[in-house]
């Protein structure tokens, strides 16, 4: 639904439900959803924040999974995940150093 008043598109999902608006990959599984009372959930992937124009490497990501060489390619990126709930920063080169 396009809300004139708005800015941009508006999504009202129906109530009573705990998540109202979901996002479905090509094979009907979940990927993200909002909950009705703001919460965000990702289903078994990442969360990243970007910094300024680089789209493809997060400054900080959230992850079920520990972090990869490939994605340190700046110092002072941040991964917060992987099974013991650690807390790694990129030291660049592909080198994370675990800080938590």
């Amino acid at each position: 639904m396009n809300d004139p008043n708005a800015d941009g598109l508006v999504v009202r999902g129906s109530t009573g439900m705990a998540n109202p608006f979901i996002v479905f990959d090509r094979f009907n599984q979940p990927i993200a959803a909002v909950g009705e009372t703001g919460g965000f959930k990702v289903f078994g992937d990442n969360i990243g924040v970007n910094a300024g124009t680089d789209i493809m490497h997060s400054q900080v990501t959230i992850s079920p999974n520990g972090p990869s060489a490939n994605v340190c390619v700046r110092p002072g990126q941040l991964w917060i995940g992987g099974s013991a709930g650690r807390i790694w920063r990129c030291a660049g080169g592909g080198h994370w150093n675990l800080i938590l």
